[in-house]
């Protein structure tokens, strides 16, 4: 999709910034990191395709839905028996050595070295939230705040009678729910959460880009991101790398079918 034509600053910049910067909404009492601190993760970000300058004249560009997954280098995104309670299952937890929560808050999260720090700061710019039903519940629904309350659009086989919390919503049809997740983030990319829910929006051909957090670790059992996939074939573009402490992290776009 093309981009609109503006002079003020980009929206998604502004954000990514802010959180690299350590200038944040919960939180701000932390102060800034030193300047020469904010060059290095700026141009750490750069390298990530993030960032092509503070200030866009380009334009905004129009958001995506984009799927970022920690995950063992052979596949799993989860140990086995995972379920409410230990939503990484058993040994699940080393796929997310390099960042920290506090009490499991999401906008908490802490990257434990600067790349990490960088791909968390991109993961709070979104503007929006997809996420499958499970993977909703099992965080505790997030109490209805993701980050920042941008808007929760959770994908579900059946809308339940008590009304979702904060500002989620339930959507049962896939397109419908990515349309509303990306008209809510606006000029921001919505983040995907789930892999059931990233299954179906691949099958469905609305996931635009997968950022895969490789930890060099085989775990062996448990739960697969691209467990029970079509038989159709899916054509990715290696977009951006970035190599971190004990993790390597990979940007991919998904091909359409006019592309291949």
């Amino acid at each position: 999709m093309g981009t609109v034509a503006s002079s003020r600053p980009c929206p998604v910049l502004t954000i990514a910034y802010r959180r690299i910067v350590g200038v944040r909404r919960q939180g701000a009492g932390r102060g800034r990191t030193r300047p020469e601190a904010d060059v290095q993760r700026l141009t750490v970000l750069s390298q990530y395709g993030f960032v092509r300058s503070l200030y866009s004249t380009e334009g905004a560009v129009v958001g995506k839905i984009v799927l970022y997954m920690w995950m063992s280098l052979d596949g799993f995104i989860a140990g086995p028996e995972d379920g409410p309670g230990q939503g990484l299952g058993i040994g699940g937890g080393r796929l997310h050595d390099s960042f920290t929560l506090d009490e499991g808050d999401p906008s908490t999260a802490r990257g434990d070295d600067e790349v990490s720090a960088t791909v968390l700061a991109d993961v709070m710019a979104t503007g929006a939230v997809l996420t499958g039903r499970r993977t909703f519940d099992l965080a505790g629904q997030w109490s209805g705040d993701h980050h920042d309350g941008v808007p929760i659009v959770v994908l579900t086989r059946s809308v339940p009678a008590e009304p979702a919390p904060g500002h989620a919503r339930y959507v049962t049809d896939v397109r419908e729910a990515a349309a509303q997740a990306k008209e809510a983030a606006g000029e921001r990319n919505g983040l995907m959460h789930g892999a059931e829910a990233a299954r179906a929006c691949l099958r469905a051909g609305v996931l635009d880009e997968m950022a895969l957090q490789v930890v060099p670790v085989l775990l062996g059992q448990g739960r697969r991101l691209f467990d029970d996939m079509p038989p159709d074939r899916v054509e990715l573009e290696l977009v951006h790398t970035l190599e971190g402490p004990g993790i390597l992290h990979l940007r991919y776009r998904v091909l359409s079918g006019s592309e291949l």
